[in-house]
């Protein structure tokens, strides 16, 4: 309980709107990452993870968006508070 509430204070003071987070918290999001297959360098980009708010019934709510390959990350809202 303590863990949701200091994610939800954390969420409540950086603002609703917006929240971008990247899949590899190491490298930056535009990291471009090389791969030999066969002898030949094949760059892709790291996913990049959108966190989607909500206010449902006046519970905040959380979900993550995979906005690099266009999928729900997690299969239902998560409740903050």
């Amino acid at each position: 309980m303590k863990k949701r509430l200091a994610f939800a204070a954390m969420i409540l003071t950086m603002g609703t709107v917006g929240i971008v987070c990247s899949a590899e918290e190491t490298e930056p999001a535009a990291a471009v990452v090389q791969e030999r297959i066969g002898g030949i360098a094949e760059p892709y980009a790291a996913d990049h993870i959108e966190l989607k708010l909500r206010n449902n019934n006046g519970y905040l709510e959380y979900r993550r968006w995979n906005a690099t390959k266009g999928y729900w990350v997690d299969p239902y809202w998560i409740r903050l508070i």
